[in-house]
């Protein structure tokens, strides 16, 4: 312990004399501990901290298995949950809940200003499932499950505290929601985000009502949470679940035909992390890299340090130190280095995490799971002493192992030390180039792919298009039926008369964000047979100004017109995908489909494709479906403006409250904003990963400058007599730039290879763009190359200017 202790002092002293050799250090070794420990410290709280609720790991959700569509996770049916829950002897217990961004909220009023509320429901055994009690008061009893006893409301921790300014009395006191009162039975924990963070209250299950969600077995909606017995595995689980939707295929031919592949069993942490696994952990590969680079280049710093150290070493061999006690002395002096770097690399982790977080823009689950604990600590001292042993081995076992004698003579001549310390740092720089190649190439993939993802045609015009989300108020009207009809006419009239508005329309849904309706119908296609036809991407409700309001355009026919709407024409329009999978080469129009035997549908219109499922993913079939035949509460106005849409926000506002002052309006926002926010993920791993890129493109630099820099000045007496023999400073700029060309090739060789099978693995992440696109790869190099040579050439040039009766006399 003493000789740690005088090592520990020993090494502090000899910081102290070399302050920029240790500011230098520790603030690289800050940089590159405190990215790790801050990616480390969101894939725990993302991936690896358990979920908030008893035994997680048994948590699951069951979906339905549809053959014909392997990667869709299908709900239940009322109906076919009752079956599956009577049948099952899986799970200790089955909840079941639904939540739709799209249609599920209500409205608030008697608390000031009327306010739209994400809502979910559940049954009260979703809560008995998940083994969670609220924080203030209870959960939902089943006695509640009935209509009609069902008028109870759970807050969320943000809603009490937002709105009822945390009253601790809030249980057993009355809520206005849609103008019928609630008693709130309690308040949830702060941790409690299932299933949306969005999600200010949740309501019985029983309050969706046949009239809101029809309750047929054909129509599934419901969503479950299950408990694994004890002992029971996910492919048990999921093996007998599939042998109960089977038999109910079985059982009822003509609703379940799609449920004849079995039941899917999902651990609930994936459904909740969904596809983000794999860019976190990319995101901590990259960081890894960078933490090698650093580390590479502070090994070689410190090979340079300790070549200036050699004759101090040897003098101490001399006076009876043995090898042992020098190399624990240098790799004390580098711990000490790490320990330093890793105290600052906390204060540097929470910067980067809050940074992190506030890029990713909600596109990060779990985000209150984020935070520092024991065991980031503990990650972080580990990495630290880690990085220590690592920088400090090699210069460590050549300190020790130089040649005592001929440190000793050695004055102002190149040693076998030298020699052995400069084939240890060019294999560290070519190991540095090799590290920022894979880095640079993969940033180029993710940078071209967020290009080509961000300049695909979504099949509208987003430009100039305000967006304002509402939530219909229902409770209002005597008879929804014939009221809501007029409502939303003379709403969509008022705002389309606001000053700079050019056109107003109306959908259930923002474009991009799915939510197309699983209509069916029969229709007689080309070759005079009928064919029962589900659009993949699903019916849209839509009002006349929709298509004219996103510029949407018209293929054929025409689009909705208000007297459509008036006199509910029993019309639709296409998207030119269906159309020409039904009718190839044939004009649609006046053609029909009847959604059933009654109701049989004419075919007015064709308009363009979207990507209604996100700009990643290709333009299904879809159809368009007029408001009047199939009304919905939930309702997006898109406002075309003739300039800024933000400009006309506040009359907007304005006329929709003059028209019905208890409208809530969710959200009101250009629907530019709504379309970048469909690619936040991408861009934030693009963003962070590219950024990362930079700083391995810098660690190269610095790396390849310190050996050139450090190659000159052991070559200065070598440089001198060439030029005195008369070498030209031509030939010294080629033999300097020589030795930075072949450590630059040799890294980018083995670079290369790896970034091929690094883009293997970037693959899943990327859009229209290949593992191996040969512009990303060129672009890599290039700009490799660029910076490599734009190190070298400072000391080059420098070398250039070497005085030979100068050099001549170098010691």
């Amino acid at each position: 312990m003493t000789d740690w202790l005088q090592d520990t002092r020993y090494a502090l002293r000899m910081l102290r004399r070399s302050p920029g050799f240790a500011a230098v250090a520790i603030a690289a070794l800050a940089l590159g501990i405190g990215a790790n420990v801050s990616l480390f410290t969101v894939v725990r709280g993302v991936l690896l901290r358990p979920l908030p609720y008893d035994h997680p790991d048994r948590l699951v959700e069951v979906f339905t298995a549809n053959p014909a569509k392997p990667a869709q996770h299908s709900p239940f049916s009322p109906q076919d949950l009752d079956d599956f829950r009577r049948q099952q002897d899986v799970f200790s217990s089955v909840g079941a809940f639904w939540y739709s961004a799209a249609s599920s909220g209500k409205t608030l009023t008697g608390q000031g200003e009327p306010l739209h509320l994400e809502t979910a429901f559940a049954d009260s055994s979703f809560f008995q499932t998940l083994a969670l009690s609220p924080s203030r008061g209870r959960a939902f009893l089943a006695s509640e499950e009935v209509h009609g006893n069902d008028a109870v409301v759970l807050l969320s921790d943000h809603l009490w505290r937002s709105q009822f300014a945390a009253d601790p009395d809030i249980v057993g006191k009355k809520i206005s929601l849609d103008g019928s009162p609630f008693v709130v039975v309690g308040v949830m924990p702060r941790s409690f985000v299932f299933p949306a963070r969005q999600v200010d209250l949740w309501l019985p299950l029983a309050q969706i009502t046949n009239k809101e969600i029809p309750h047929i077995r054909s129509l599934r909606w419901i969503e479950t949470v299950a408990r694994l017995k004890p002992g029971v595995t996910m492919a048990q689980a999921a093996s007998a679940s599939s042998v109960i939707m089977k038999r109910l295929a079985d059982q009822y031919p003509e609703s379940n035909f799609d449920q004849s592949g079995g039941a899917e069993v999902v651990g609930l942490r994936q459904t909740i992390v969904g596809d983000v696994r794999p860019v976190l952990l990319a995101l901590f590969a990259a960081v890894a890299l960078v933490l090698l680079m650093a580390c590479a280049n502070l090994a070689n710093l410190l090979l340079a340090r300790g070549a200036s150290r050699t004759r101090e070493f040897a003098i101490r061999a001399a006076l009876g130190a043995d090898r042992g006690r020098l190399r624990r002395q240098a790799l004390t002096e580098s711990l000490v280095l790490t320990l330093l770097g890793g105290a600052a690399a906390f204060v540097i982790a929470t910067w980067i995490t809050s940074a992190l977080l506030a890029l990713s823009a909600d596109s990060i689950p779990r985000p209150g799971e984020i935070h520092l604990d024991f065991a980031v600590v503990a990650f972080g001292v580990a990495l630290s002493l880690a990085t220590g042993l690592l920088i400090g081995a090699i210069p460590a076992m050549k300190l020790a192992a130089a040649r005592m004698w001929d440190s000793l003579k050695a004055i102002g001549a190149a040693t076998t030390g030298d020699v052995q310390h400069q084939r240890g740092r060019d294999l560290l720089i070519v190991a540095e180039v090799a590290l920022a190649c894979v880095l640079l190439v993969a940033s180029s993939l993710v940078l071209k792919s967020l290009w080509k993802l961000t300049n695909t045609d979504a099949g509208f015009d987003a430009t100039h298009v305000l967006t304002v989300e509402l939530g219909l108020p229902m409770y209002k009207f005597s008879d929804p039926k014939t009221q809501r009809g007029p409502y939303v006419d003379e709403l969509l009239r008022r705002v389309a008369a606001v000053p700079g508005v050019t056109v107003a329309g109306a959908s259930k849904t923002l474009p991009l964000y799915g939510g197309g309706e699983p209509f069916g119908f029969k229709v007689t296609n080309s070759r005079g047979q009928q064919q029962e036809v589900t659009p993949t991407a699903g019916a849209f409700i839509v009002t006349q100004g929709y298509f004219e309001a996103l510029k949407i355009p018209l293929v054929a026919g025409r689009t909705f017109t208000q007297a459509d709407l008036a006199e509910k024409r029993m019309v639709v329009v296409l998207s030119h995908n269906l159309a020409q999978s039904l009718w190839p080469g044939e004009n649609p129009v006046g053609k029909f489909v009847d959604f059933s035997k009654t109701a049989r549908v004419q075919v007015i219109g064709v308009v363009g494709d979207v990507r209604s499922e996100g700009l990643n993913k290709p333009s299904g079939t879809a159809m368009y479906v007029p408001s009047s035949l199939a009304p919905r509460q939930k309702l997006d106005l898109f406002v075309r403006t003739a300039g800024d849409p933000l400009s006309v926000a506040g009359a907007v506002r304005q006329a929709i409250q003059q028209f019905e002052p208890d409208q809530a309006i969710s959200n009101i926002a250009p629907l530019q904003q709504a379309v970048q926010e469909t690619v936040a993920q991408p861009r934030f791993f693009s963003t962070v990963l590219t950024a990362f890129g930079a700083v391995a493109l810098l660690l190269a630099a610095l790396g390849i400058f310190g050996v050139i820099s450090y190659n000159v000045r052991q070559r200065t007496r070598e440089i001198g007599i060439r030029m005195a023999l008369g070498a030209s400073r031509g030939d010294v700029l080629a033999m300097v730039l020589a030795k930075a060309a072949t450590l630059l090739a040799i890294g980018a060789a083995v670079g290369m290879a790896a970034a091929l099978g690094a883009g293997r693995l970037l693959s899943g992440l990327l859009y229209g763009v290949g593992a191996a696109d040969p512009q990303a790869l060129l672009a890599s190099v290039a700009i490799l190359a660029a910076v490599a040579v734009s190190a070298a050439m400072i000391p080059a040039l420098r070398a250039t200017h070497v005085d030979p009766m100068v050099a001549l006399r170098y010691e």
